[in-house]
């Protein structure tokens, strides 16, 4: 929530003729020609970059019939996998008619219609659990009552019929389509110490491309044993080691040294460029944590049931609820919903951020981004929730209410004011700003030499970099009124940059 500081330094208050010529200096803010004609494009998973993947909330389905789960959104792509009447599978992400699923070692597309979800398959759970949660299910009997096929007494919902891979995992290119899993990932710590230098291979080969060069002593963490090699991770390099180059666990243990105070391997190939970095999902470090409550927020939202959808009185209730759900309050108006959390701009917007545009000066309802250029909407008089394409609504910023506020002090900044008419900004008075996006009061800011989309904390408020023309050291804050500029005059205050 933001607050406000009381301390703003006013050096000087100048009259209005002499301001008027510096809001005519300064009118070059949002001249320069837009760098982009339409909405800035998606970065997905920008501000993490975390190659590391996470574990989401299990979201069961079940194949209506015998299915082919396909590498892409397409029923002419690659088939990846084969369903059984009856199958489990998990919902990773849902994308209009298809869905990625996670069933085994199966991840692919198949189309929402052929799974049952949501209430349906969480009550086909509970009427095969018993009374201390356990489930027995017989597969394939024979005439006789003989079971042929698999049988599975186990805990809840995880051991039904699985689907049945086709290829190899690393022959599917969409095996990664998203960094979330349903599997725990996070393993124990498994120390190793090179006894001397190391080089980190793409293969089990010796004379495969080396990703990292580890030193003597070096500290590296054992994911897989095979054989005479090790899976190893060092720092952000993952590939495959001898194992007769390494002390194990019990060395470590004896030299008592914080894993700190080790080299870690110098990294040679970038993690996107490691053919073996999904060797295995697992890790000895932990992926970031919001994401996987990113991504299930996101999959709740989509499954919550017609009846629960027909409590919620509007939009702003219908995103109250769902980050209820994780633990998180937000405000109930839309009014306050925008104003509080972390301003994003559309370029670095995450799964389960709330988006809002304007239009004729309205303030939209809220809508959240569910990934892939998607939010779900949801209709206040249906009560219903529908996909849409973000880019064609005009969506111009998103909150973030999820992940925690960084804070970096910039330094003490000069600030003034302009707005779009002729006078402050010419023959682009019309125009977007240098961003591609309209400018709006109390969000945008124009700078240089700060990348489009930089949050700014000025006197206690979130502002967005999303104009061009002021040099660094100096701010120009959007208004819509001319008047209001005037009246902003010339100020100098302390200014930091979250994220």
């Amino acid at each position: 929530m933001r607050k406000k500081q009381k301390n703003i330094y006013l050096f000087a208050t100048v009259g209005i003729l002499i301001f008027c010529g510096i809001l005519g200096n300064l009118s070059y803010a949002s001249s320069a020609s837009p760098e982009k004609e339409d909405v800035v494009e998606i970065e997905e998973n920008l501000p993490h970059k975390d190659f590391r993947f996470v574990t989401v909330e299990k979201v069961a389905g079940f194949f209506k019939a015998d299915l082919t789960v396909y590498e892409e959104m397409n029923e002419s792509s690659k088939a990846v996998g084969s369903g059984t009447e009856g199958g489990l599978c998990y919902v990773l992400k849902q994308i209009g008619e298809w869905i990625y699923i996670e069933s085994g070692e199966v991840r692919g597309f198949v189309k929402g219609i052929h799974v049952i979800q949501g209430e349906e398959a969480n009550k086909q759970i509970e009427e095969l659990a018993t009374d201390d949660g356990r489930i027995s299910i017989a597969l394939d009997i024979d005439e006789s009552g003989n079971i042929t096929g698999d049988y599975f007494d186990t805990n809840h919902d995880t051991m039904f019929l699985l689907a049945s891979p086709l290829v190899e995992p690393s022959e599917n290119k969409n095996r990664i389509y998203t960094q979330t899993t349903t599997e725990r990932v996070l393993i124990e710590k498994q120390h190793l110490l090179a006894k001397s230098a190391v080089n980190i291979m793409e293969y089990k080969d010796e004379v495969a491309r080396v990703l990292g060069e580890l030193p003597e002593n070096g500290l590296a963490f054992c994911i897989l044993e095979e054989g005479e090699w090790l899976y190893v991770e060092s720092g952000n390099v993952r590939g495959f080691v001898k194992a007769q180059n390494f002390y194990g666990q019990d060395e470590f243990l004896q030299a008592k040294k914080p894993e700190e105070e080790y080299a870690k391997a110098k990294q040679l190939v970038e993690p996107a460029n490691n053919k073996s970095l999904y060797y295995t999902f697992t890790s000895p470090k932990e992926g970031d944590p919001i994401r996987g409550v990113r991504e299930s927020l996101v999959t709740y939202a989509q499954q919550l049931p017609e009846a629960k959808l027909g409590e919620m009185e509007n939009a702003q209730a219908f995103m109250q609820s769902v980050y209820a759900k994780y633990g998180h309050t937000i405000p109930a108006t839309r009014e306050e919903q925008s104003n509080e959390g972390k301003v994003v701009a559309i370029g670095q917007v995450r799964a389960g951020d709330l988006v809002y545009w304007t239009h004729n000066g309205e303030l939209s309802e809220p809508a959240m981004y569910v990934g892939s250029g998607m939010m779900i909407v949801f209709e206040n008089e249906e009560k219903r929730v529908s996909l849409r394409d973000m880019k064609m609504s005009g969506s111009i910023w998103a909150i973030d209410f999820l992940s925690p506020q960084k804070e970096e002090y910039l330094g003490k900044f000069k600030l003034t004011a302009y707005c779009k008419c002729t006078q402050c900004s010419g023959v682009w008075s019309e125009s977007p700003t240098a961003s591609g996006v309209m400018p709006v009061e109390g969000r945008t800011v124009a700078m240089w030499g700060i990348p489009f989309g930089t949050s700014l904390l000025i006197d206690g408020e979130v502002y967005v970099v999303e104009d061009r023309g002021t040099p660094y050291g100096h701010i120009d804050i959007y208004m819509d009124k001319h008047e209001s500029g005037l009246k902003f005059g010339v100020k100098y205050t302390d200014v930091s940059k979250i994220w």
